[in-house]
Parts: structure tokens; sequence; C-alpha cells
């Protein structure tokens, strides 16, 4: 059987999330993981195995069309998104919860 593309990048980065460590090893976890275009294809980004990465799907859409020049760089930008997300969600969201009030 000869593996995916995308099957060789998960194994390469041991089925984890360079951005966040999300781990994707398991069935419930890997249903959650795509491969990223570090530098995006829209911005001249090639399909070389140096410029892929294991995303989950909440980072990947996170990153979208962002460019960076390396993983260290998109980590520190994510990260930050995701912990304005998480504050939006404690403050925002959260409350709206049923017995959260």
């Amino acid at each position: 059987m000869t593996r995916s593309a995308d099957e060789l990048i998960f194994q390469r980065d041991g089925f984890r999330c360079k951005y966040c460590d999300f781990d994707g090893s398991t069935f419930r976890g890997w249903v959650f993981l795509q491969v990223d275009h570090l530098k995006p294809r829209s911005r001249g980004g090639q399909d070389a195995d140096e410029n892929l990465v294991t995303a989950c799907i909440v980072c990947n859409q996170m990153k979208g069309a962002f460019a960076f020049g390396s993983i260290v760089e998109a980590r520190e930008a994510i990260t930050g998104w995701r912990n304005q997300m998480h504050d939006f969600w404690q403050t925002k969201v959260r409350p709206l919860l049923p017995g959260t009030q």
C-alpha cells in the first residue's frame, strides 16, 4: 500500500500540530489534522516537504494566508490569536452557556 503525501508529513511530524502541539495520534485527534503550507501557495509557497507541516484545523484556519519565516514565528502568532480567542470565549461566550449564570 502506498502512503499519501499527507500521511508522510503526519508521520514525520509525529501526528502533532507544529503550531500548538495538538495530538492527532488517535482517531479522534487524527480527524482534525491537515497539512499546511508554511509559506502559502497563494504567496508562492511550494509543495516541497520543507514547506509542509502538520496542523490542526483550528491553527490552519487561523494561519490562513499569513506567511511566516519560521515555525517559531508562526507558533508565536497563532498562540497569541488562540489566547485572544480563549479570552473572548471566557468573557463573552461562556456566560451564555446553560448553568453558568
